[in-house]
């Protein structure tokens, strides 16, 4: 892409996400009959309960392993914002019948994590991150590693907590990769591809639209490295991994 056509790009998503959220663009929510508002407010203010119930102990948890593994950025959003929340019990239940209950079941990211790990160790200190919380009594039950993705590049880990069955998810990146999907400062922030991606899954916005930010959002992801051993890592809790 062009420097003029990226800049274009990022105009017109900004443009659209204020018009949004000044309401000019009606949400999903805002849609619902009254009767379907008050479920979807019900089931997602029981998910934030819950999120900000467990978070606490899984938070001091990786803050003990922190300086073995990497950076946590972004802690201050580790509970999903119950905007977000509610926007995906209603956008997920028409995957689930109708079911705000199913939809709001159903979201593993309530409570969330972001580990920032140099390129040359990245995959000794995700394998041993993963090792060192199944040893404190969790259990890793996902991984989806992105890393031959053409839209993301990464690994997202789910896990379950301790004594109970709460999933909650953790994200693992290098610096560039977190520098693109999240921005270090306000001004990339702005810039990263999180911005695009509220667009990208706005079924409210126009598909041309979607599909611009989309084809952003692809080649900013040109500009990571992959690092050694990435393509193919997948978790096994009886082997550990070294350097």
């Amino acid at each position: 892409m062009t420097q003029e056509e990226v800049n274009n790009t990022y105009y017109l998503v900004k443009d659209y996400l204020k018009k949004r959220d000044e309401k000019e663009y009606p949400t999903d929510f805002d849609k619902l009959i009254t009767e379907d508002k008050y479920l979807a407010l019900l089931y997602s203010k029981l998910v934030q309960k819950k999120a900000k119930l467990i978070e606490p102990e899984i938070t001091n948890d990786l803050m003990r392993i922190q300086n073995d593994i990497g950076i946590l950025k972004g802690l201050e959003h580790r509970v999903k914002p119950f905007s977000s929340i509610l926007e995906k019990t209603v956008s997920d239940s028409v995957d689930y019948d109708g079911s705000y209950f199913r939809s709001s079941k159903n979201i593993n990211d309530s409570v969330r994590y972001t580990f920032v790990i140099p390129e040359d160790i990245y995959i000794e200190k995700v394998d041993e991150c993963l090792h060192k919380l199944e040893d404190l009594g969790y259990q890793v039950i996902a991984l989806k590693n992105k890393w031959g993705s053409i839209e993301f590049k990464g690994i997202n880990a789910r896990l379950v907590a301790k004594n109970n069955d709460d999933i909650f998810e953790i994200q693992f990146h290098t610096p560039m990769a977190y520098r693109i999907k999240e921005g270090n400062d306000s001004k990339e922030r702005e810039n990263s591809t999180r911005t695009l991606y509220q667009v990208s899954r706005d079924k409210a916005a126009p598909e041309w639209l979607r599909l611009r930010a989309d084809k952003l959002r692809i080649y900013l992801q040109t500009f990571i490295n992959v690092p050694e051993g990435a393509l193919d890592y997948m978790y096994d809790p009886e082997i550990r991994r070294r350097k």
